[in-house]
This record gives structure tokens, sequence and C-alpha cells, in this order.
């Protein structure tokens, strides 16, 4: 299985929107090839907003850790508010203490390069 990872917080609802439509072109676009994604932005965002589900980081980590630990890859796709991203950055983190490759990945389902875990170290570039 793979995992998408993405930005999604914001206190903009557009910016949401728009982070979570990215998630799906690029999902769709991988399950269209067949490949096994898992989209915690995608599978999560309407029933959170439906059924009113927490709000806090500590409730989706929890969640998503379960999915990322058993995945094969982790995709991270290269959207605006990445860089900036708390999430992307522990899932990140996560997925290379786990050894789980890394690569970014496009809305149109594309590798773009596979990651170096070490150019996504905190304070690489600074």
């Amino acid at each position: 299985m793979i995992y998408l990872a993405s930005p999604y917080t914001d206190n903009k609802v557009s910016v949401r929107r728009a982070r979570y439509n990215a998630a799906l072109d690029c999902t769709a676009e991988l399950m269209k090839r067949n490949i096994p994604i898992f989209s915690p932005i995608v599978h999560c965002h309407e029933i959170a907003r439906r059924h009113v589900l927490p709000k806090d980081h500590a409730f989706w980590w929890k969640y998503n850790q379960h999915f990322l630990r058993q995945s094969d890859q982790l995709l991270l796709l290269i959207i605006d508010g990445w860089e900036e991203s708390k999430g992307v950055r522990q899932e990140i983190e996560f997925a290379n203490n786990c050894g789980i490759g890394m690569a970014f990945v496009s809305e149109n389902g594309r590798i773009v390069r596979e990651i170096n875990p070490e150019e996504l170290a905190p304070n690489a570039n600074s």
C-alpha cells in the first residue's frame, strides 16, 4: 500500500477545499493505474465534515499512523503548503523512522522524483 501525504489544515475553508481536491485528483489518477493508494485527506475529509469528528491533531495522527505503518511507500503531494504542514512533517519523520521509502508526486499522479530522507530532515536547509 502507498500512503499519500498532503497538507490540509488552514484557516480558510477555500484552501482546505483546494487541498482536498488536489489530493482527490492525485488519488484518482493513481487508482486509474491500479496503484493501491490511501489518502487520509480523501478518505476522511467528507466524513469529518459531515459527522463533526474532532479537529485536533492527536485524534487524526493516531488514526493515520495505522495506515502509514503498513505502507510500502509515502508519496508526498507537492502542492502549496506542504513545506509548512506540521502533519506532513510528522508523516515524513514517521516514514523515515520506519524505513518507508518516499517520493514526490504531482497532482496528476506522476512521480516527480525519489526523496533522500536527509533532504527533508529538520533544519536541513537552515
